[in-house]
Formats: structure tokens, C-alpha cells, sequence
């Protein structure tokens, strides 16, 4: 079966904030979150990893693989999909599923289509930008101020342990850039933490040394 997922979905209205349940911390820490309310309110939200659309029906496509395969062997299915129209090509993902359609269970799942942001393209979303991402022996967070403000990095990885946390510093208005360094990340998915002033802005990062 094909999912399409997309990344950064996000929105104004209440029904977009997002219950917290490390809210107090009891639940121990995650990223930052143990110190926000126990709803986080919708303009702080971003949302990844959000299924579009499931092509044919949730449990796959019935008879798109042989009863019987061959170790090694290739086989291929093509499906035909026409994007809506307001889909940020950029944030989409292309999830494949191969599921036992006697038990419903899913044997094997992979990204196997997933836009990332090149070395030398620098991406902007709400004046952000994380880049390179995939990244090696550093990463750059590109940012615009209207203002001088107060601003600092932090990087977590999925688990929500904090693995980097860089200084605050005060930066002039316009556009800006911190450059951290990779040497203490080992191989895999981190989220960048940019918090200027009250605000906190993630991203997702993948390190490949």
C-alpha cells in the first residue's frame, strides 16, 4: 500500500493546539516541552508526519503482489495519483506498506520517497531555514528578525534528550545564521530547537557522517 504523509502542517484556530502530556515534567523530558502548558497553543504547533491520503484502501492494495515471491527477486506495482491542489510538494513523503492481507499486519514499511533540502539550497519556511539536511560536520539555522532579539539553538533527538544547547545571544534585525557543529551527533534524526524570544520554532535534521 502507498501513504502520502506531509510535514509542517499547522493552523490558527484551538482545535490545532496540541494536548502536552510531559506538561509539569512527571512525565519526564521532552525537548523542552516538560515546561510548557499542558495545551500548547496552535502557533506554537507544527505538525509532521501527517497521513494524506491512503491510496486504494487502509489495508493496501488486495492482489498488487504475487502469492508466491521469489527470495531476491524484484517485483514493481504502479500507481497513478494527481495531487490536490494547496499540497506543498517540498513537505510530501511517500510512505510504501507491505501488509498480510490475511492478518492485517504490517511486515514492512519505508520513506521511500522524501524531499530534502540539498548542500547548498537553502530553504526558507517563515523565514527559516535548516540546511544541510541531510547534514555531515555541521549544520546551519538561517533566520530573519523584524527585531533585535534574544535568540538560541537547542537540538534534541528523538527521544527528547537535549543533545546540544547552544548560548543565547541578542541578534541585530534581518536576516541572520548560528552554524553548530556535528562532532558530538551520532548518525540519525534530530530536531532543531530555534527559540527566539517566547517563540519556538523545530525542525527535523538527519545526520550522515
Amino acid at each position: 500500500g502507498v501513504i502520502f504523509v506531509e510535514d509542517s502542517l499547522w493552523g490558527t484556530s484551538a482545535q490545532w493546539g496540541q494536548t502536552n502530556y510531559y506538561a509539569g515534567g512527571s512525565n519526564g523530558a521532552m525537548c523542552g516541552y516538560e515546561n510548557k502548558p499542558s495545551t500548547v497553543p496552535a502557533a506554537e504547533m507544527k505538525f509532521d508526519h501527517v497521513a494524506r491520503e491512503i491510496l486504494d484502501t487502509p489495508f493496501g492494495t488486495p492482489n498488487s503482489l504475487p502469492a508466491s515471491i521469489t527470495s531476491g527477486s524484484v517485483i514493481s506495482y504502479q500507481y497513478s495519483y494527481t495531487l490536490p491542489d494547496g499540497w506543498r510538494y517540498d513537505k510530501l513523503h511517500v510512505v510504501g506498506f507491505l501488509l498480510d492481507m490475511s492478518t492485517n499486519e504490517i511486515l514492512n514499511a519505508n520513506n521511500v520517497i522524501s524531499s530534502y533540502v540539498g548542500v547548498a539550497d537553502r530553504n526558507f519556511e517563515n523565514g527559516i531555514a535548516v540546511y544541510p539536511n541531510p547534514s555531515r560536520e555541521y549544520t546551519n539555522v538561517a533566520f530573519t528578525l523584524d527585531n533585535a532579539t534574544a535568540v538560541s539553538v537547542d537540538v534534541c533527538d528523538l527521544f527528547g534528550s537535549m543533545v546540544y544547547s547552544g548560548d543565547v545571544h541578542e541578534y541585530a534585525a534581518g536576516q541572520n545564521q548560528i552554524r553548530i557543529s556535528n562532532a558530538s551527533l551520532a548518525n540519525g534524526m534530530y530536531v532543531v530547537r530555534l527559540n527566539i524570544g517566547n517563540q519556538i520554532i523545530t525542525r527535523k535534521i538527519s545526520v550522515v557522517k
